[in-house]
């Protein structure tokens, strides 16, 4: 029970920090689909995909190499930390400045093909130079996560939103910016908290000279992670493209709307990913390991099945408030999409085998494969069912990405997940929404409750409620 405590305590401070750091964007989705139309919201979110392309090229899997070789390199002390991170920082400036100025060049083309020419080059220059600026306030406070100090990490993630929504506000509303103050707003932002969040850390640089020693034993564990990194992007949004190529930017629009309302259950889900990936590389390396990813997996889609199910009952009310009239076909769509973070989740505890024997070779070929039934499904079901067929189709790739990773992963290091637990969970859950949308048999108020306290029990076992008793009733004995 103690690395439960301890992941515990960790998600409710990333919890709280990211809840606050991507909730600012969510809260001020009633004033973007107020100012912008669902075509106007639509041509951001193609841009925001584009970027979130070019993002993918310049991390080119050094995050994970990061996360890896710092507590690889641990035991040598504090200064072969530093030469890892100086090395990849200065990797990726290189890197990142000859991306851009590819990118930029080609941007002519992207206009053409997607926003009809009707974009300048500024839009192209200050969305790329974005996203590079991100990569490098991400890498700066990813140290603070590694180090186990999870407030920087989240004052800064909250300063980062918090300047981006007040910069784009002041554009849009004072200045009368049109959708390129979004994304100036955006940089502007980025640019600040990475100044910021290196200044912090500066400790871990080392400029000195250029560590390009470490780049091939960093880029022989990242680079197999890029095309992973291109397959995952793909597998997320390949939904957006198919949108934009049979629907146009009006559709999207509306789309991303729903998207953003799945946003809340993401957040629960990346809480869980920041603070159970230092405590997984632990885990891989104790003795109880294996019993300790059994455990939080259990605890993982229990917990994330009351989530949706919560979510599920409220999400006409939240797109009625959030939104306007125009968006609330939204609604649907937000239904499904809530799903797939479960799964996208879900893969960072399947996936322990991989990530143990090193094997990022294999998780490219995984995510291709998803990735392509991704593309099979779009083609199929985008054309005649429009936002609700993308979503459908990424939520089959994401049950088929965990199918694939759950055999892989057990074949290089036999955790013994108990599949027939988490596919109670995920069914009874599935089985009270089918009645609360469509059957109707027993009232919401009886079905509701009823379902979180069976989820519950199968969840925490009577060993464990016994030890959860005790733990608080003890507390509540000393005081």
């Amino acid at each position: 029970m103690n690395v439960l405590k301890e992941l515990g305590k960790t998600s409710i401070i990333y919890g709280l920090g990211g809840a606050l750091s991507k909730g600012i964007p969510f809260l001020l989705l009633p004033v973007y689909t107020r100012i912008f139309t669902p075509l106007e919201y639509g041509q951001i979110e193609m841009m925001t995909v584009i970027s979130a392309l070019l993002s993918a090229i310049l991390i080119m899997g050094l995050d994970s190499a990061q996360s890896f070789f710092f507590f690889e390199q641990e035991n040598k002390g504090k200064d072969q930390q530093k030469k890892i991170i100086s090395s990849i920082l200065q990797w990726r400036i290189i890197w990142g400045l000859a991306i851009i100025l590819i990118s930029t060049i080609l941007s002519p083309l992207i206009n053409n093909w997607f926003f009809g020419g009707e974009l300048s080059l500024v839009f192209f220059l200050v969305a790329f130079f974005g996203a590079f600026l991100a990569t490098l306030m991400g890498q700066s406070i990813e140290i603070f996560r590694l180090c186990f100090r999870p407030w920087p990490y989240i004052i800064i993630s909250i300063l980062n939103s918090a300047l981006a929504a007040l910069i784009i506000l002041t554009l849009l509303l004072v200045f009368n910016f049109s959708i390129l103050g979004y994304f100036v707003g955006i940089t502007a932002a980025a640019f600040i908290t990475a100044i910021i969040g290196w200044y912090l850390v500066r400790e871990y640089i080392d400029f000195t000279k250029l560590h390009y020693n470490w780049w091939p034993e960093l880029l022989r564990f990242g680079f197999p992670l890029l095309p992973l990194g291109l397959a995952f992007y793909a597998l997320n949004a390949m939904d957006r493209w198919f949108i934009q190529l049979y629907h146009g930017p009006e559709i999207l629009g509306i789309y991303a709307v729903a998207a953003q309302i799945a946003l809340i259950m993401s957040i629960f889900i990346e809480t869980f990913r920041k603070a159970w990936w230092p405590i997984s590389m632990k885990a891989m390396h104790s003795s109880q390991g294996k019993n300790t990813f059994r455990l939080i997996a259990r605890f993982y889609i229990g917990f994330v099945c009351m989530g949706i199910l919560t979510l599920s009952m409220l999400i006409e009310q939240i797109i009625q408030i959030m939104s306007t009239a125009p968006f609330y076909a939204a609604a649907d769509i937000a239904l499904i999409l809530v799903w797939p973070p479960l799964f996208y989740g879900f893969y960072m505890l399947v996936s322990a085998g991989l990530w143990k024997n090193k094997k990022t070779n294999l998780m490219f070929y995984i995510f291709l494969i998803a990735a392509l039934s991704n593309l099979g499904f779009n083609q199929l079901l985008v054309p005649s069912y429009a936002g609700t067929g993308a979503a459908i189709s990424t939520l089959i790739s994401f049950i088929l990405l965990i199918l694939i990773s759950i055999y892989f992963s057990e074949k290089n290091w036999k955790v013994g997940f108990k599949l027939r637990i988490y596919f109670t969970q995920i069914f009874i859950c599935v089985l009270s929404l089918i009645n609360n949308f469509y059957l109707q048999i027993i009232p919401w108020y009886i079905n509701y409750p009823c379902t979180i306290i069976i989820l519950s029990v199968i969840t925490i076992q009577k060993k464990e409620r016994q030890q959860i008793y005790n733990y608080f009733f003890s507390k509540r004995k000393k005081i």
